[in-house]
């Protein structure tokens, strides 16, 4: 009975135990398995969030807090994996976000979430850092964040706002979540396994950046694809989204018309456009997978990948563009810790003739490897283009003048001999006209010289004769007697001065004759003269090109040469050719900068200081608005690119670069980052940072000839 009782107490003791453990497993993970709805807040919901950001639905920032942001994020996860639309993250939500696994409580998060202690035990930085935070440790982070290329300012201990933006900027390439707030995720990306702490104290090595080696097993996360849109925009609607629609379509190019935020004819159109192109339901209704093909999801570069731009088809279609990348073959350009400038110039020239040619446009390259064509032989490539699209039109025009000739009735090679037979048939004509008609002086008269004249002597006459002979006709006179006005019968009078009067119809006939020879004559002449002006031009055009390489480079102090001003002032018509020449910037080749960012120059007319301390002009033609337009342009959509540490609006236009002085088509330079400043270096070094530049080169462009096309479109109005 003892031993009954004792296991019956052992069983029971058991039992309590299974039940207090089934009861607490809820709640030990009662924080990530709770229901999520609107106005939840907590480290979960910050999960979350970022899980929905990384799938590529946009709920606004990682805040921890379930607004409408989130809701609408919620919703758009749940309609696209068939759940039961709610809004609330249940069970059912929280599979199909984790694929049946459930986050560990604050995972993920850049300053909250937990990293292996391999990493972060090694790192120089412990704790939390973020706005408003001083000490040596700050000073360790910026040096960390200078060292790879993040301008985080003077290392001065202080967490400042160069500070929290170069935080932000890093966080947002290693797609973490952004915050400013430099916590364990944060510190383990700043300093991987394996790397030093030399940032922590000053040391060398961060004068210098290396660039980051290859991962050989991928260290990034997916990239967050933040969709700015959400939910259902059609027809009528109004507001930001609609801004942001816009926005969008005109970038893709799709013309939206201006960004008003109203849903309007043009932007339902625009919508109709993009969705036939992607091959998507046409209803003008954006929708979950319109949005999705705007904003499609976002491949991982990696650190010396890059995602290439999208550009529209056949955009540019009907322009030309001509890249030059700086320097080349001997002529390295900036170096900096065995980096060339020809090097950086030549990549940045070949996706950006990537993209041109996707949108249909003809490029020139000034150079397509490691070679030096030469100033004037880079600014050449503009006056060729010119001068072969010159040689063409005046090619047209003899065809057609040629045409012209053989519609008349004669052949080109016969039109000379057909004048002299005309010259002849009407001198024999004129010739055999009564000199007491007053045709005396016309005898006289060399055809070939006086054509004009003669052909308004002899329209003189005709306007003589025709009326005397309307009114010598039957039946007119005296309305009495139905007689002649003189008193005659009518019968010819041959006694008058022993002399027959001339035959008037019979010299109406032959100047009539006479005439319609003469006006053929002038028409085969004109025709002679448009084609020997024509062919003459062409020979002038063939000599230009020819000598263009001693007609260039002179001196920008002396008048300019007749020749090369006839083709600078051709060049000028031209508004589809622009011309781009690529370059890094650098303040001295042993010297450290703290400047940094895209210059933008162009040149317009403008005087030179001749040796003799003499202010002259070399060529006042330039296309000196065009210049600026386009320069505005590209300078507008390159530091809208730019990743740099400072941007600028302002043009640069007082220097007297032979690139843009020797042509005259809309043109501009541009010296992309400063070689001798390591966080632009480091930035340089970066396939996406040149693929982003590039792009911004192109919507510079794009941007410009859509300007110049709504330009000529009002003067042609006005």
């Amino acid at each position: 009975m003892g031993g009954d009782s004792m296991n019956r107490r052992k069983i029971s003791l058991a039992l309590v135990v299974i039940i207090m453990v089934l009861a607490f497993a809820p709640m030990v993970n009662a924080s990530s398995n709770r229901l999520l709805r609107m106005g939840s807040r907590g480290s979960d919901v910050r999960t979350l969030q970022q899980k929905l950001n990384s799938l590529g639905y946009n709920c606004g920032s990682v805040d921890g807090i379930f607004g409408a942001n989130t809701l609408n994020a919620v919703r758009n996860f749940q309609r696209r994996n068939g759940l039961a639309v709610d809004g609330i993250v249940g069970p059912a939500t929280r599979s199909k976000l984790y694929g049946g696994s459930t986050p560990s409580r604050g995972g993920g998060t850049s300053s909250g979430g937990s990293s292996s202690s391999s990493s972060s035990g090694k790192a120089p930085i412990t704790g939390l850092l973020r706005r408003g935070s001083r000490g040596s440790q700050v000073s360790t982070l910026q040096k960390r964040l200078n060292a790879l290329g993040y301008n985080a300012g003077s290392a001065d201990g202080i967490f400042g706002v160069l500070t929290y933006n170069a935080v932000v900027r890093f966080q947002r390439a290693n797609k973490l979540a952004v915050d400013g707030i430099v916590g364990p995720a944060t510190i383990a990306k700043l300093y991987p396994s394996g790397s030093s702490s030399s940032g922590s104290s000053g040391s060398s090595g961060s004068s210098k950046p290396k660039p980051p080696t290859k991962p050989s097993t991928p260290q990034h996360k997916p990239p967050v694809n933040n969709v700015p849109l959400s939910g259902l925009i059609r027809m009528g609607d109004r507001g930001s989204q609609v801004v942001t629609l816009q926005k969008r379509l005109n970038a893709l190019g799709y013309n939206a018309g201006s960004a008003d935020g109203i849903f309007g004819t043009l932007t339902y159109n625009a919508v109709v456009r993009f969705q036939r192109a992607k091959k998507l339901a046409v209803d003008g209704i954006v929708g979950p997978a319109t949005i999705a093909a705007l904003y499609p999801p976002k491949n991982d570069p990696g650190l010396n990948n890059f995602v290439e731009y999208e550009v529209k088809k056949d955009s540019l279609k009907g322009t030309t563009v001509i890249v030059d990348a700086g320097h080349g073959g001997k002529d390295p350009g900036a170096v900096r810790d065995g980096h060339y400038e020809k090097t950086f110039t030549l990549d940045l020239a070949k996706r950006l003739q990537r993209m041109l040619k996707k949108a249909g446009a003809e490029v020139i390259m000034t150079r397509t490897g490691d070679t030096d064509p030469g100033l004037k032989n880079r600014a050449n490539k503009v006056n060729e283009k010119v001068l072969d699209e010159e040689i063409k039109r005046v090619k047209n025009d003899i065809a057609k003048v040629e045409e012209d000739i053989r519609l008349s009735g004669v052949t080109v090679k016969g039109l000379n001999g057909e004048i002299e037979g005309l010259e002849g048939e009407i001198t024999v004509k004129i010739n055999e006209l009564p000199e007491e008609q007053g045709f005396g002086d016309l005898k006289d008269m060399d055809i070939s010289e006086n054509l004009g004249e003669i052909m308004n002597i002899i329209e003189e006459k005709l306007k003589e004769l025709k009326p005397e002979t309307s009114e010598g006709d039957a039946g007119e006179g005296s309305e009495e007697t139905g007689t002649p006005e003189d008193g005659s019968n009518g019968e010819p009078n041959t006694e008058s001065n022993g002399e027959e009067k001339p035959d008037s119809e019979g010299l109406l006939d032959q100047l009539e004759n006479i005439e319609k020879k003469l006006i053929r004559l002038a028409e085969f002449k004109s025709l002679q003269k448009d084609l020997g002006e024509f062919k003459s031009e062409l020979q002038t055009l063939k000599g230009h090109k020819a000598d263009l390489a001693n007609l260039a480079g002179k001196s920008r102090k002396a008048e300019i040469n007749k020749k090369f001003k006839d083709v600078l002032d051709r060049a000028k018509e031209y508004h589809n050719i622009i011309f781009i020449s690529i370059h890094n910037n650098s303040t001295g080749a042993n010297s450290q900068t703290s400047a940094s960012g895209i210059r933008v120059y162009y040149r317009p007319t403008m005087k030179v200081e001749t040796d003799d301390n003499k202010l002259v002009v070399y060529y006042d033609g330039y296309n000196d608005d065009g210049r600026e337009l386009f320069a505005r342009t590209l300078n507008t959509e390159m530091q809208k690119k730019s990743v740099f540490s400072q941007k600028t609006n302002k043009l640069y236009n007082d220097s007297d670069l032979a690139v843009l002085r020797d042509q005259n088509v809309a043109s501009a330079l541009v010296e992309v980052g400063f070689m001798n400043n390591p966080n632009d270096l480091a930035l340089l070094k970066r396939q996406q940072t040149r693929e982003d530049i590039a792009a911004g080169m192109f919507e510079g462009i794009r941007n410009y000839f859509v300007a110049i096309k709504d330009k000529l479109k009002n003067l042609l109005a006005s």
